[in-house]
């Protein structure tokens, strides 16, 4: 009866969800964009990085991929908009597989530090590209127009598909290969689980999400540049998410998302203490609550959950 009850709410959850843009203003559907992208990515990162011990600081590589893909192929080639989104994710498994060769043979902070000078190499060689506009930067011109009415169920969908996906991965066996390597990659090897095609595995899917997540942002934003669509930030931003709602659940990055949008929104206004101000509270939430909001939400009101909620 739990169960059934569970997947009425969510059913009634996405209807209301699905129905919002038919009444809410157009303030707030730009806000619940940003919100359903931040979460998308929060999510799957939030996973590798908790049960798989895979903590990426070039996830930006895959957020300008996507961006730029789409841009190039539906402006340059005529290829339709929606089969551009696709191709750029395809494209961005497809990068993620070829950099997991090199990269996920190393651990730890290793990996880490691998992973954004592979980001800093790529920002490089588009800064360096004529052909998608070097340093000048690339306005998405077909991107006009479509209103965020349109942009807010392709993010809506991300996120869903995100937190369904994340649910999955940790209730398989290759979740349970996953969280063993995040527990002790060594045992997990010698019991033998093949580290290397499980994480691989994980940062594909990690990264097919997060390309659509750029694909879809320069939809909403049509304006690309190498620095911004390269920055770090991005990856800081969906780290500051995970871990201020809980990092490795699923609950504690829509938590993370909603506080993190609403500061943006909230702090917009002081233009060169924006950044400070966000930097101020996040660092005081994680004193106050180390393991996330969530997890003293649940604490609090005594919630029997289960993981990775």
């Amino acid at each position: 009866m739990e169960l059934k009850s569970r997947y009425i709410y969510i059913v009634i959850l996405l209807a209301v969800l699905t129905s919002l843009p038919l009444w809410v203003g157009g303030f707030l559907r730009d806000a619940l964009i940003l919100f359903f992208l931040y979460l998308a990515a929060a999510e799957v990162w939030g996973f590798m990085a908790k049960h798989a011990g895979i903590v990426s600081l070039g996830q930006q590589i895959f957020i300008g991929v996507g961006g730029y893909t789409t841009a190039v192929l539906s402006m340059y080639f005529g290829i339709p908009m929606y089969a551009s989104v696709i191709i750029s994710g395809l494209l961005g498994a497809g990068l993620a597989g070829l950099l997991s060769f090199p990269l996920l043979r190393l651990r730890g902070v290793y990996f880490a530090i691998g992973t954004f000078l592979a980001a800093e190499v790529i920002r490089l060689a588009f800064s360096g590209w004529e052909f998608v506009g070097a340093g000048k930067g690339l306005i998405f011109r077909d991107a006009y127009g479509i209103p965020t009415t349109i942009i807010y169920y392709p993010a809506l969908a991300l996120a869903v598909i995100s937190i369904f996906l994340v649910y999955l991965l940790y209730h398989s066996k290759l979740g349970f290969g996953l969280r063993s390597i995040g527990a002790d990659e060594d045992v997990a090897c010698g019991l033998g689980v093949n580290t290397f095609v499980c994480k691989a595995t994980c940062f594909i899917l990690a990264s097919l999400i997060t390309t659509l997540v750029g694909a879809v942002n320069v939809i909403h934003h049509t304006y690309l540049h190498p620095t911004s669509a390269f920055s770090i930030s991005w990856t800081v931003n969906f780290l500051f998410v995970a871990v201020i709602g809980g990092v490795g659940t699923i609950v504690g990055p829509i938590i993370g998302s909603a506080l993190f949008v609403a500061f943006g929104y909230l702090f917009a206004q002081y233009l060169g203490l924006s950044l400070l101000l966000e930097g101020l509270i996040v660092l005081a939430i994680l004193i106050a609550l180390p393991q996330g909001v969530w997890s003293a939400i649940s604490r609090k009101l005594k919630l029997n959950l289960k993981p990775p909620l």
